[in-house]
């Protein structure tokens, strides 16, 4: 049993000595001030703080040790070979071909009006400028997102009930053969 452990049993102890349910607090104060008292006069470095407790008697000490400056050491590099660096190759964006109806804001993109309904938009459908072809939820209000021009669906790029970022690419279309 290590020093503390042993302070904190004559603790308890003293809190209830004969384990009958009457408990002498002072008796137990009166210890952890001993303890404490003992603590500073071994301690190397200055306390900086204490906390005691006596309800399931607790003692805390914070000591003060001075903060220590680490040596500098000054490292010399080894030379290092030229080495010849390809310039850096940029990720594949892909690029949109048509017409490209983004999110207005960040929320959930849905492509129906409710749950098993049909999607606004499909693949191959014509949209007229104005055309509702999906909803992005925001802080529980529904946005209509609308086509801006008129063509057909090429692709749809987000799920229902996917998550979208503001200007993210939702519907592509191409140009309508009646433009």
């Amino acid at each position: 049993m290590t020093e503390a452990q042993e302070r904190a049993s004559d603790w308890l102890a003293a809190v209830d000595p004969d384990n009958n349910g009457h408990d002498d607090r002072n008796v137990a104060l009166e210890q952890m001030c001993r303890s404490i008292d003992g603590m500073l006069r071994t301690g190397k470095a200055p306390i900086r703080r204490v906390r005691m407790s006596l309800g399931v008697a607790s003692v805390e000490v914070e000591w003060d040790y001075p903060q220590q400056v680490a040596p500098q050491v000054t490292v010399t590099p080894a030379p290092v070979a030229a080495v010849a660096v390809a310039a850096p190759v940029e990720p594949a964006v892909p690029e949109v071909v048509g017409h490209a109806v983004k999110s207005p804001l960040v929320g959930t993109f849905y492509s129906a009006p409710e749950p098993g309904a049909a999607p606004f938009v499909k693949v191959g459908d014509e949209v007229h400028a104005g055309q509702q072809i999906g909803i992005v939820e925001a802080m529980k209000l529904m946005n209509p997102v609308e086509a801006d021009r008129a063509g057909v669906v090429v692709e749809i790029k987000v799920g229902n009930a996917e998550p979208v970022e503001y200007d993210q690419v939702l519907v592509v279309l191409a140009p309508s053969e009646q433009e």
